[in-house]
């Protein structure tokens, strides 16, 4: 018998001429993926990132701190999605197990 697995993808598109990005985060029973985005800024100094939400926008003076902070954020989010789907199988123990993150 097969041990249960759980497999999600992370997309990174990033513009190195246009100094834009884009990460994608897979999102069960939605349609629409949850997305981190790296624009520059209105005000032409700096960039800001929008999260899944786009409740949580910051801001970085460079492309680089913005695309940077974007990954980690990503890779944090994935992983509390992987944590909730782990303990949704009965993989991991859910001590203090908290509700399913936004972008889940």
């Amino acid at each position: 018998m097969l041990a249960p697995s759980i497999s999600r993808n992370l997309t990174i598109a990033a513009d190195p001429v246009a100094r834009t990005a884009r990460i994608q985060l897979p999102v069960p029973d939605r349609d629409e993926p949850g997305l981190i985005t790296v624009l520059p800024d209105r005000t032409g100094e700096g960039w800001t990132i929008l999260g899944p939400t786009e409740q949580n926008a910051s801001w970085r003076v460079t492309f680089e701190a913005a695309l940077t902070e974007a990954t980690q954020t990503a890779a944090r989010l994935l992983g509390e999605c992987l944590r909730h789907d782990a303990r949704g199988l009965g993989l991991v123990e859910s001590p203090g197990a908290r509700g399913r993150p936004d972008v889940c």
